[in-house]
């Protein structure tokens, strides 16, 4: 019944809500971050806001209650662990954290933890909306559903958009700070244009490597496990944290994670609020080819050599923008939000009709192209050069 940090199931909310006892802060002072994308309020005993932090600032402060932090660093006061709305605010350690695969439930309904990768399997618990939960692992199971694993079971990313409905379940958390990783494979780690291995390569970086990250995400290919991705400062390009192997052991590609002090967003500045001046109301409210190893992943660039080549890299909605027609419409047929970039392929022909996570679905349901209404031999994504 453990999710990362704060609501965790409903049972557990209500369990919790009867044992409301304030008690005196403890005396240990230990490391929070701001996990609120809207950040946070410090106040004062008088309950006057006296500091708002942004999103990412690490803060030092001992507990006072279930839902309440005495805060020491780098302003003094008092501020709720969850908002009213239930919220989570504030998440405990350092900004280490971030290198966790920490998502929020963001579905009003909650997230539904199953055993299984299917939607058949048994059903677990249910995380409260607003809760914030660390993933191990990504795969899409045999109905075209990005899955996410927790602990106890198995939750999905965003909702079955054959079932009438759309939108995402969990959200992945971002980075709070730029995160400092070293290249420890012996073959390097390759940069990549996007997070697919199938994109271009740009450069390797030799073993020894200081790299910084910025953002994470995981590739939607293989289907059966989905590689975590890391991607480089100043855009420029992706890495695999670990080799594209099968389990148990994953084997580093980037090992040996800290916060990156050289750049201002590492600590984000809170904004002092002044006690003649009360906070606005709305302020809130408003490729080259090289040889493979067996891992999915080049071990070596021919004409790279370490270079960035950033006039390789052309995303799909670039080309889109190029070849586009005026009022021509390139959404999705099904969920009609996201960009067309899969083609149902039947005998010689193709139609590309649909976003990748609707036509997994839609071919693992076994339905016919959705514009011909040819079979679906199988569904394949396109990666614009």
């Amino acid at each position: 019944m453990k999710s990362y940090f704060g609501i965790g199931t409903r049972e557990h909310k209500m369990r919790g809500s009867k044992s409301g006892s304030r008690r005196n802060a403890s005396t240990d002072i230990s490391p929070w971050h701001v996990v609120a994308s809207e950040g946070c309020e410090v106040r004062d005993n008088n309950d006057s806001i006296v500091a708002e932090l942004p999103f990412g600032t690490l803060i030092h402060g001992s507990v006072l209650d279930s839902n309440q932090l005495v805060i020491k660093y780098p302003v003094v006061g008092c501020c709720k662990v969850r908002s009213d709305g239930g919220i989570t605010l504030l998440a405990p350690g350092d900004l280490l954290e971030g290198a966790k695969w920490r998502y929020r439930v963001v579905c009003p309904t909650g997230a539904v933890v199953r055993e299984g990768l299917e939607l058949t399997s048994a059903y677990c618990r249910t995380i409260e909306v607003h809760s914030i939960f660390e993933a191990s692992e990504r795969r899409v199971n045999r109905q075209g559903l990005a899955r996410l694993r927790l602990e106890d079971g198995w939750v999905s990313e965003a909702l079955n958009p054959l079932s009438g409905q759309r939108g995402l379940v969990a959200q992945l958390v971002p980075l709070p700070s730029p995160l400092r990783y070293e290249v420890v494979h012996p073959s390097g780690a390759v940069v990549r244009s996007s997070p697919e291995l199938t994109s271009p390569i740009l450069c390797i970086h030799p073993p020894g490597t200081s790299l910084e990250v910025d953002e994470k995400r995981f590739s939607n290919h293989p289907a059966k496990r989905n590689v975590p991705r890391l991607r480089l400062s100043r855009s420029e390009g992706w890495v695999s944290q670990c080799l594209n192997a099968d389990p148990p052991a994953p084997i580093l590609r980037l090992q040996g994670v800290a916060i990156d002090n050289t750049t201002s967003a590492a600590m984000p500045a809170p904004t002092i609020i002044s006690p003649s001046a009360p906070p606005c109301p709305d302020a809130k409210e408003n490729g080259d080819s090289g040889r493979r190893n067996g891992d999915g992943e080049e071990d070596e660039c021919v004409h790279c050599k370490g270079r960035i080549k950033k006039e390789a890299i052309a995303t799909e909605e670039s080309f889109l923008c190029m070849n586009s027609v005026a009022g021509e419409d390139h959404s999705c047929v099904i969920c009609l939000s996201n960009p067309r970039n899969c083609t149902f392929v039947h005998g010689d022909t193709g139609h590309i009709a649909c976003c990748l996570e609707c036509a997994r679905v839609v071919k693992a349901n076994g339905d016919s192209c959705p514009v011909c209404r040819n079979p679906i031999e199988k569904v394949i994504q396109h990666f614009w050069a």
